[in-house]
């Protein structure tokens, strides 16, 4: 008998079968991270730890809305933004200014 159910998620769209496209997201995901610890430069490590949440939660998402890796991802995600978009102290805050 047939199953009538829509597959979850975009993993049947993606794979071949045997889920390769799947898990090369990944570990795309998993390099990107790893790789984001080792630079010294602060932005440097927030920019590639940016773009590994967000294939984080696109494998959330392949693998069938699996929700506690997208929300802890996206939500990485945001704090990372947030502290790249902002001003530092060292920069422009007014504190930071001699008089």
């Amino acid at each position: 008998m047939l199953d009538s159910r829509p597959p979850r998620g975009l993993a049947p769209l993606l794979s071949n079968d045997t889920g390769m496209h799947v898990e090369a997201v990944g570990y795309i995901a998993m390099g990107l991270l790893i790789l984001s610890v080792v630079p010294k430069d602060l932005r440097l490590i927030r920019k590639i730890n940016f773009v590994g949440c967000l294939f984080f939660v696109a494998y959330g998402v392949l693998l069938g809305w699996k929700w506690p890796l997208i929300i802890s991802n996206a939500l990485i995600a945001v704090i990372q933004v947030v502290h790249l978009v902002r001003p530092s102290k060292g920069e422009d805050a007014p504190e930071a200014r001699p008089r």
